[in-house]
């Protein structure tokens, strides 16, 4: 059980008799493998020639349309929706996430000097994307994709892979959902995330 960085490294340097890391049996190994055998590494995951934990998962991202409310969306998932670095909330769903969630004190309480345009803001369950500086102007594209990456990142970290938004960014903010979906795909193809876009 090779991991991608060593398939294909030629290990022929002649043979060793040591006892498994793992499980103390003795183990002919090859001088360039890790002196663990075949069933140990195995069970524990990790790779025989050079010992490192092996990334098992299988990368099958889904992204679903549902027609439903986003604050009906079951226990178990993240939500995340657009804001302004101002953190205003004062309009469109950002309005409705203080409402149900007191986003606006929480925001301005946990981050009294703001945050940067295109990094996600995590509150409770809540990913908040700032996409502009001011709730009255507009986001590109690219400071979106910014604030997508970075979600994407603390969701790893945290081992996080449900994720329930709107059309993000295509309310008043005047985004494309057609450019907008796409991106999201992009961001998130190489993970096992299950997203859930709500429409109303």
């Amino acid at each position: 059980m090779q991991c991608k960085d060593c398939l294909g490294k030629e290990v022929v340097r002649g043979l060793k008799c040591v006892k498994c890391l793992y499980c103390g049996e003795n183990v002919t190994v090859n001088y360039a493998f890790s002196p663990i055998c075949e069933p140990c590494a195995i069970e524990h995951l990790v790779c025989q020639c050079c010992g490192k934990a092996m990334d098992t998962r299988r990368t099958k991202m889904t992204l679903t349309m549902e027609n439903r409310d986003l604050f009906t969306i079951p226990q178990g998932y993240y939500l995340a929706h657009c804001i302004a670095a101002d953190f205003a909330l004062g309009a469109g769903i950002a309005k409705a996430f203080t409402e149900v969630y007191n986003m606006r004190n929480k925001l301005k309480t946990l981050f009294p000097m703001g945050e940067e345009v295109g990094t996600a803001v995590l509150v409770d369950n809540v990913f908040n994307l700032i996409t502009k500086e001011r709730s009255f102007g507009k986001p590109t594209y690219a400071a979106l994709r910014e604030a997508l990456e970075d979600m994407k990142e603390q969701m790893e970290e945290r081992m996080i892979t449900k994720l329930a938004m709107p059309l993000i960014g295509c309310g008043l903010d005047k985004l494309e959902w057609d450019a907008v979906e796409p991106m999201i795909r992009e961001v998130f193809n190489d993970t096992d995330v299950e997203i859930i876009v709500c429409y109303l």
